[in-house]
Formats: C-alpha cells, sequence, structure tokens
C-alpha cells in the first residue's frame, strides 16, 4: 500500500479526489503527458481556475507535475432536483491538464539586452558541451526563472553548436542537439529539466517472469540484478525501421574546387549479414550544422551505431538492431525499497527486461506510464492506496537516442536550408556561419568607373543576388561571380556613381 498526496495550485486535496476518475500518464521524450481527474466539492468553497499547477506525489516521491489547463464544472447526480439544497453537495469539478513538459512548446529563445540579434553561446565556458550551451540558455535566454536545471549534465555529449534562434521554441533547440549526443531529455515532476546521456539512468531493478525479489542499495547507481514481477505483459520485436547502411551529405551543393560537398557512409557488416541491407540518405545541402566532414561523419554514426559512449550496459544502441518493445502492469507494492522508500519508476528510467520463458532480456526505455487507483472508494485512507503502473518500454519514432522521427521526417520529405533557422548578417556583421543569409551594401561605392566589388564575407555559389537601384540583374549577363571565396563579383557594366547597388548572399564559413 502506498501513501498518495494530490495538490492544487499548492492546496492538499487528496480527500476530494474520485479515485476511480484519476489518471496519469507520463510521457518519454519530453511528449507532453496528461492528467485527468474528478474532484467533490460538497461544501461548495471551491474553485479552480485554469493555468495554476498541480502535483502527484506517491510515497514521498514526485511523481506527476504539471498545469491545470481544463476545468468542467458538472454534477454528480445530473437528474436530481437542484432546487432542494441537499443536492447542492453533490457538485464536482473536473480537472485535465498537462505535465511540465508542455513549456518546451509554449517557451521561447530571448535575449533582453538585444533582440535582433542571434544568441551567441561561443563564451559559454566548456562550450562545445550541449550541457553547458542549455544550461546557459535556460537561465539566461528564456523565462524559466521558476525552473532549475541541476538535471542537465554538464559534460553531455559533443556539439558544436554555438548560435541559436531567438524566438526558437525550447523544444527545437532540445531535439537539435540530442540528434547527434543522444540524450534523454524532458522536465520532471520538480520543474527540472533534465539532460542526461543514456548510460546514466539505468534503474537499480528490473523486472522477470521468473523475479528474485531482491533489495538494492544506493551504490552502485546501476542494475543490482534485482527482479521484481509484472502482470499481463506483451512483448513485440519490430524490424520495420531496421538502418544499417546510412549515407549523409552536407556542405555546398557545388562539388569541385568551387564548392564544399561533404560526405560520410556509414555501416554495419554485421547487421546487414544477419537481417540484409537496409539504407537511409539524407541531404542537408547549406544547413549550417552539416557544413564541414566531422558534422556529417557525426550524424551517420549517430544513426548506425546509437550515441557515443561506451556500451557499458549491453543495450542495443543505434537503428542496426531490431526494436524491442514491452507492455504489461505492476503495482506499488511491487516496487523495491531504497533506503526504506519505494524506488518508483518514472518515463525515461532505463529498465533491464527478463522474459526467461522466452529466453529474451533487453534493457529499455520506460517510454509511457499510466497511473491509476484500482481500490477507488471515495473514503478510502489516502496514505493506504493501491497504486496500479501501466508501463509501456521500448524504443519508438521519437527517441532521441535511437532518432527515428528524425529519419523518418527525411524520409517523407527532403530537408532544405529551411528545416534549421538561418542566421543573418550584414555590413557590421564580424563573423558569420556557412549558409547565413546576408545583405551586403557591396565595397568600393559606386563612383562611374568601378566594375568589381565585394561583399565582408565569401559566399556559396549560385546563391548570390544582385539588385541596381531595386532591379534584379542577371547573372552571366549583368554580372559575374569572379572569385566568390573572396566575396568577389564583376559589373559587366559601369554603374554610375548614383546607383545603389545591394547584393544578397549565402555565406560560407567566415
Amino acid at each position: 500500500m502506498s501513501s498518495v498526496v494530490i495538490t492544487v495550485d499548492n492546496v492538499d486535496i487528496t480527500a476530494d479526489v474520485l479515485f476511480n476518475t484519476a489518471s496519469f500518464e507520463q510521457q518519454f521524450g519530453a511528449v507532453p503527458g496528461t492528467f485527468s481527474f474528478t474532484v467533490r466539492d460538497p461544501n461548495r468553497d471551491k474553485t479552480f481556475v485554469t493555468g495554476v499547477e498541480m502535483s502527484l506525489d506517491v510515497d514521498g516521491i514526485r511523481m506527476f507535475g504539471g498545469y491545470v489547463l481544463q476545468v468542467t464544472m458538472g454534477h454528480m447526480a445530473p437528474a436530481a432536483d437542484t432546487n432542494v439544497l441537499a443536492t447542492y453537495q453533490l457538485r464536482t469539478w473536473n480537472l485535465r491538464g498537462s505535465d511540465y513538459n508542455i513549456i518546451f512548446d509554449k517557451r521561447v529563445w530571448r535575449n533582453t539586452a538585444d533582440y535582433l540579434s542571434q544568441i551567441d553561446l561561443t563564451g559559454v565556458t566548456n562550450g562545445d558541451k550541449d550541457g553547458p550551451a542549455l544550461i546557459e540558455l535556460v537561465a539566461n535566454y528564456s523565462d524559466c526563472s521558476d525552473f532549475t536545471t541541476t538535471g542537465i549534465n554538464s559534460n553531455a555529449a559533443l556539439n558544436a553548436f554555438a548560435v541559436v534562434q531567438q524566438g526558437e521554441k525550447l523544444r527545437s533547440t532540445f531535439e537539435t542537439f540530442s540528434y547527434f549526443g543522444g540524450a534523454i531529455w524532458y522536465i520532471d515532476g520538480n520543474k527540472n529539466f533534465v539532460y542526461v546521456p543514456f548510460e546514466d539512468v539505468e534503474k537499480r531493478w528490473g523486472f522477470s517472469d521468473q523475479p528474485n525479489h531482491g533489495g538494492i542499495t544506493t551504490s552502485p547507481a546501476e542494475y543490482q540484478g534485482s527482479t521484481m514481477g509484472f502482470r499481463q505483459v506483451e512483448a513485440q520485436e519490430d524490424g520495420s525501421f531496421l538502418v544499417n547502411d546510412a549515407l549523409i551529405w552536407g556542405g555546398s551543393a557545388f562539388a569541385g574546387p568551387s564548392g564544399g560537398t561533404v560526405f560520410s557512409r556509414r555501416q554495419d557488416a554485421t547487421s546487414q549479414s544477419t537481417y540484409g541491407r537496409w539504407q537511409v540518405g539524407e541531404t542537408h545541402f547549406g544547413e549550417k550544422r552539416y557544413s564541414i566532414q566531422a558534422q556529417v561523419n557525426a550524424r551517420s554514426n549517430v544513426i548506425i551505431n546509437g550515441p557515443p559512449g561506451a556500451n557499458v550496459y549491453g543495450q542495443q544502441k543505434g537503428l542496426r538492431y531490431t526494436q524491442w518493445q514491452f507492455t504489461f502492469v505492476w503495482f506499488s507494492s511491487d516496487v523495491p525499497l531504497l533506503s526504506g522508500t519505494p524506488n518508483h519508476l518514472v518515463a525515461g528510467d532505463i529498465v533491464t527486461i527478463d522474459m526467461n520463458t522466452f529466453g529474451v532480456s533487453k534493457l529499455l526505455p520506460l517510454r509511457s506510464l499510466r497511473t491509476s487507483f484500482p481500490d477507488a472508494l471515495p473514503d478510502a485512507d489516502p496514505a493506504d492506496r493501491v497504486v496500479q503502473f501501466d508501463g509501456t518500454f521500448g524504443l519508438q519514432l521519437g527517441d532521441p537516442f535511437t532518432l527515428w522521427r528524425y529519419v523518418l521526417a527525411n524520409e517523407a520529405s527532403a530537408p532544405s536550408a529551411s528545416a534549421s533557422a538561418p542566421v543573418a548578417v550584414n555590413d557590421s556583421s564580424t563573423t558569420t556561419v556557412y549558409g547565413a543569409i546576408g545583405q551586403f551594401t557591396p565595397t568600393p561605392a559606386t563612383d562611374g568607373a568601378q566594375t568589381v566589388f565585394t561583399i565582408p564575407f565569401g559566399y556559396i555559389p549560385g546563391t548570390i543576388s544582385v539588385y541596381l537601384n531595386g532591379l534584379l540583374q542577371i547573372p552571366g549577363t549583368d554580372f559575374t561571380e569572379s572569385d566568390n571565396e573572396a566575396g568577389e563579383i564583376t559589373m559587366l557594366f559601369v554603374p554610375l556613381s548614383t546607383d545603389n547597388l545591394i547584393i544578397l548572399a549565402a555565406t560560407l564559413d567566415s
């Protein structure tokens, strides 16, 4: 039996919750979870409004935290005569909402000191890592002062993304960072941002169809061989999304001396021998995050082999493997104690599952968790409740460390430069990145004699547009791209001193 506490707007309303209506669902991968429950209001002294926060604690552990988004007024006996005062005691409130992960879609990056420029993270300490960059963003470039970042691993995953677009949703940046590093990320029930490597979240205990009910200790913080039982199990192996041959193009679409195409191909011979060849191809021409060889190498590697880091627990990382999914039920009484407190699972935990009947042992994330209360009598003691958990374990399309969502998105429609928010540069910019969109007044000024003009940065061939007095000039007729690396063009006629010359171009790296 477990103790249960439900609060709304920091008020404990557990005693008035109709537990037969209560359901709390968590999702892995920062997908917003949902909740719904009905509250009795016999004294007609309760009022609920949208936007307030709520929480669910089981055995003193915060299992769910979020926001009330829908408030519905109701009556336990809709056909009752409301002229009778006693029936007023039957009024109810139904509350629905989302957990804190909705914030990834409801907050954006912004710089209150300068709303007109990109957010530059090049000065962040240890700035080639995801962790420090995300901590800096949340702390100084978001309106998330009511959240904490202690769950972000400061050494999580190598990354080279130094510029973030203002106005971009928090989810977009967290998700993009994880494409290369493969991290588990979400906001927990305590309003704490979490971003950790796959290897850091293995649970101390697991499930088995032959459980040993062993105890667990605080050290080591990994699987200790303790297994518990489960009920109503279903397991499925899925090879639908095998990829054992990844081909990635990036840089410029123009190959050869004047271009800068980069390419990487990663294969797994063992997987091909077992399952046959299964390919995926991606083209990222003009995208700033795929401009150099190291970046396309990282992309092909993470698709095939999964996120970087040692395969310390024997998990099957990468799309070279078929994937498994398990669905089963357990109760709060099935959870082992850690220092006297039930060590409950939350979405995102990596759990060992042994199916000795079929000779299968897997290490998988808990991707969805539904919490309900089978002993739903209204007057049951909240400190002595049976809590039921329905869990799904497995790799799905949205998991950052397998990148399935991103692979499928690229199969559905080829990405383009618009897939990433473009960097904007101009005459006053001192640096740029590959593929940045620039508007420039070239030098020298038009004087009735000069025909050769330059912009501050080199440009990608074929991306340049020249405007004379607002009229678009024709390449090969009005101008030539005489030296793209030097940012130079040559006009095929002499502009007058009164002419206004403007150049638009996608730049090379500075």
